[in-house]
């Protein structure tokens, strides 16, 4: 499939809460096969406050 050259780059966001990381990832990895690598700009991520502790941060 082509494209236009003059498409503007893409940002994805994935908000998610409480999601099994086997989602999280098959997400992204379906969105980065599906989209062309020049229109693809990032991929966010985005915990809308999960309580299963996968994703914290420690200090």
């Amino acid at each position: 499939m082509s494209y236009p050259s003059s498409l503007p780059q893409v940002s994805i966001v994935f908000i998610f809460v409480n999601e099994a990381l086997s989602v999280i990832l098959r997400s992204i990895h379906s969105a980065m096969n599906r989209t062309p690598r020049h229109l693809l700009k990032e991929i966010i991520l985005v915990d809308d406050n999960s309580n299963n502790g996968r994703f914290t941060q420690s200090a």
